[in-house]
């Protein structure tokens, strides 16, 4: 018995270090598209979004404000 608390408590901790990492990674892509958001609505010719993503993690992302007409 003491064998199976032992590969619970191993498989929980596991887990909950999988999960951690998955809500983690969906904070981050909430936060990356909300960003790209007002990047969209703020540039005259936005790049389409994994293209903004990749520059953004490169750090090379350039922003070209609309102008009012």
């Amino acid at each position: 018995m003491k064998q199976l608390w032992h590969d619970y408590m191993i498989n929980s901790k596991r887990w909950q270090e999988s999960s951690s990492g998955w809500v983690d990674t969906m904070t981050k892509s909430k936060e990356n598209k909300a960003e790209y958001e007002k990047y969209f609505k703020l540039t005259e010719n936005p790049v389409p979004y994994r293209d903004w993503l990749r520059e953004k993690e490169n750090g090379t992302t350039t922003n070209t404000t609309k102008t009012s007409k």
